[in-house]
């Protein structure tokens, strides 16, 4: 039975809105398997916007933003979880996987940081030491492959324990277009089994957020869905579409939403269109506050081994 949720209230707009354009942008640069990508670009990695508006077709933004709307979404999902108006629904996260695999997980851990998966993004390079050990360690008789999980998931979700000190991954699939797949068997015909949490978008009557337990395969997951018309969604459409309106009418567009910490942001990308767009990507990170980030305590120094103690 599906639960609803309240995602936290906002407590700095700027943050918020600098994660939506952070994510975009940072899928654009980042994501390897868009049909049009800056990668393909001479300059890459010191491209700007302008360039791609120059060398690609003049519509490529159109026929690449659904595929932004289902992988910027994971990039977008991998800074929103960590900030604390988040913890609400990270903790029905890990409360439902304990209680699931009766292991007690939400009361021992004394951090968590969320971070991009997948070898078809840049930004999980490295992924591997940021954790000692994978849960769950054994599915139906078999061991699970750090490495895999890795190369092949959307999203880890890291959790910091304290004696032994450790930190255990927890791999999920995000889908921001068919959210609905994600409880269909056929789904995970393609999948690994090892991912235990799921976060997709769905169509909706509502403006709500549910969280679930489905059991596929005799596989326990956690499944978290936003219907459509929830806000955190809206705003990251609207995002897209006020980005498809840059690339089509320049960097001169007079577009503007009314929202004055919105256009903030869309008027710092406006201004960086002849400029690098990675320096543009660096300071839209510096308004996802730190200071609004749960904390996660220091690398790792030993491999866990009883936490269910």
């Amino acid at each position: 039975m599906a639960t609803p949720l309240n995602v936290g209230v906002i407590q700095n707009y700027k943050s918020y809105w600098a994660t939506h354009f952070y994510a975009v942008l940072q899928c654009l640069h980042s994501h390897r398997t868009l049909n049009y990508t800056p990668t393909a670009l001479a300059y890459y990695p010191s491209w700007k916007l302008r360039d791609l508006r120059a060398d690609l077709p003049f519509n490529f933004f159109h026929q690449i933003e659904s595929y932004l709307q289902n992988w910027g979404f994971q990039y977008f999902m991998s800074v929103f979880l960590n900030y604390k108006m988040s913890s609400d629904i990270v903790d029905q996260l890990i409360g439902r996987l304990s209680r699931l695999y009766n292991i007690q997980l939400l009361n021992r851990h004394i951090g968590y940081r969320f971070f991009l998966a997948g070898s078809d993004s840049i930004l999980s390079e490295g992924l591997l030491d940021e954790f000692t050990e994978v849960f769950p360690l054994q599915l139906n008789g078999n061991r699970s492959n750090a490495q895999h999980l890795a190369q092949q998931s959307d999203l880890c979700l890291v959790l910091s324990f304290p004696i032994p000190y450790a930190r255990l991954a927890i791999f999920g699939e995000v889908e921001g277009l068919h959210g609905h797949s994600l409880s269909n068997e056929s789904y995970w015909k393609e999948k690994l089994p090892f991912c235990v949490i799921t976060i997709g978008v769905i169509e909706g009557a509502g403006k709500n957020v549910y969280i679930s337990d489905t059991f596929i395969n005799n596989i326990p997951r956690v499944n978290l869905v936003f219907e459509r018309k929830h806000p955190v969604v809206q705003d990251f459409l609207k995002v897209l579409n006020f980005m498809r309106v840059l690339f089509s009418e320049g960097g001169g567009t007079k577009m503007r939403s009314g929202d004055e910490e919105f256009d903030f942001f869309f008027n710092k990308v406006r201004q960086h269109w002849d400029k690098n767009t990675v320096e543009l990507i660096d300071d839209l990170r510096t308004y996802c506050n730190d200071g609004e980030l749960m904390g996660v305590a220091p690398k790792p120094i030993a491999i866990i081994t009883d936490i269910q103690a």
